[in-house]
């Protein structure tokens, strides 16, 4: 017999009913009540087995509103988990009767978290309690997260933790909303780009962190007042829309773009100089301009401009910015519709 075989059939129990004495002490107002005791690792095996029998306590703990789960820590095994943890992660039956191992339930970049969890028991006096957070594995295959409380079952002959037991909770949804707020946080929302104050601090580190070269580019639309004004504000956001999609299909995987208000775009150009990130540049220019937009049989075209900067040693974000912004008013001054290097400043 494994270290927590005779676990399983104490924590089934560890709500168990009492029945009322056939004989009632009169003298006693409780005793001709029945009541709930608690049954827990010292209860001896033949206890346990009478207990076994009582119906009232399986069904009981199986109709729990939360998620119970008992792990062996000597085996690794999860052996025992209630119907509110099998319903949750989609099991027919109890996911310990389905998978032998925890290891195998858990996300694997979590399980770390089940080595954090002992560690913190293993150091902590009789009955503290510690949170944990983890991902397991969904029936249909997907991850579903948990957040719980977790405190030890049964602890060895050298009081070294055996088996722990716990309450958990699916908290999947939570960490979705949190997540979506935190992408929304760095994101624009029209166009899916990162938006300034995400970009600026990718900047911050890339300066900090490259030795190789970088090249930053502004741009933006070409009148784009007279679009909002000429078509309406529908039209200015398919307009920075498209121009949006256009960067995203011909940068590179490394390359960092994002809106950073208004009509006005930059992209990040890790590895290439000024002049080299010209050519990746002018596609996108080119292919922008020939973009046809239609509102209400008004069929219109614009551009737009862009200034290229190179990076150079002791330079701040601020000065890296007014480089490249130095480039695009530029390109403006000599027509729009043009790509200018800063070095150069020629068009």
């Amino acid at each position: 017999m494994s270290p927590c075989e005779s676990d399983v059939k104490q924590i089934d129990y560890l709500i168990v009913l009492k029945k009322k004495s056939k004989t009632a002490d009169t003298s006693n107002a409780d005793s001709g009540r029945d009541t709930l005791e608690i049954c827990g690792p010292d209860t001896p095996a033949a206890q346990a087995d009478a207990i076994l029998q009582d119906d009232f306590a399986r069904r009981l703990l199986a109709s729990l509103p939360v998620s119970i789960f008992v792990l062996c820590l000597v085996s690794r095994d999860l052996i025992y988990s209630n119907r509110a943890l099998s319903e949750e992660l989609g099991y027919d039956h109890a996911p310990a009767a389905q998978v032998d191992e925890i290891e195998a339930l858990i996300h694997p970049d979590d399980r770390e978290s089940i080595y954090l969890v002992e560690q913190v028991l293993e150091r902590s006096e009789a009955g503290a309690r510690t949170n944990f957070e983890f991902r397991l594995r969904h029936a249909d295959g997907t991850w579903r997260w948990f957040a719980g409380v977790a405190t030890v079952f049964e602890r060895d002959a050298y009081g070294h933790p055996n088996s722990l037991v716990g309450v958990s909770a699916d908290i999947t949804n939570a960490k979705l909303a949190e997540e979506e707020l935190r992408y929304d946080a760095g994101h624009d929302s029209l166009t899916g780009l990162l938006n300034r104050r995400r970009f600026v601090a990718e900047l911050s580190t890339r300066i900090a962190t490259s030795v190789s070269p970088i090249a930053l580019c502004l741009c933006d639309i070409d009148h784009f007042k007279s679009v909002n004004d000429s078509y309406g504000h529908a039209a200015g956001d398919e307009a920075l829309s498209a121009f949006a999609q256009v960067m995203r299909t011909n940068v590179r995987r490394e390359d960092i773009v994002a809106r950073l208000g208004g009509d006005e775009f930059c992209v990040l150009v890790p590895g290439l100089s000024a002049s080299d990130a010209k050519t990746m540049i002018e596609r996108i220019r080119h292919e922008f301009s020939r973009k046809e937009f239609a509102i209400e049989n008004e069929h219109f075209s614009v551009t737009a401009s862009f200034g290229i900067a190179d990076i150079v040693s002791g330079m701040t974000v601020a000065q890296f910015l007014q480089s490249a912004d130095d480039a695009l008013y530029h390109a403006k001054a000599c027509g729009r519709n043009e790509v200018s290097l800063f070095a150069a400043q020629i068009c």
